[in-house]
């Protein structure tokens, strides 16, 4: 499970950072128009100024949480499923 929350974060980090990005100028920034032309603007330019670790900034936090809510998540599953089962066989 831990493996699985590692490689979705690993591969969709990046992307949540240039779709906040995006989304954070052209909603409250009030930037001039064209400052992206889109994500993929976004991501080349985020790339040129910060660098490649500037699309991993928070992965720490965001892996902690994925871990937490799936652990969570199937904990309760597996109860809520051991109840049922355990009601109807009887």
């Amino acid at each position: 499970m831990i493996a699985t929350c590692l490689c979705y974060r690993a591969k969709n980090r990046p992307l949540d950072d240039v779709l906040d990005q995006v989304f954070y100028f052209y909603r409250f920034m009030n930037s001039p128009k064209g400052r992206y032309k889109g994500a993929l603007a976004c991501a080349i330019e985020t790339g040129r100024n910060e660098g490649f670790k500037a699309f991993y900034k928070g992965f720490t936090a965001s892996f902690t949480r994925l871990v937490c809510w799936n652990i969570c998540l199937w904990l309760t599953y597996e109860q809520l499923k051991k109840g049922v089962l355990t009601m109807y066989t009887k």
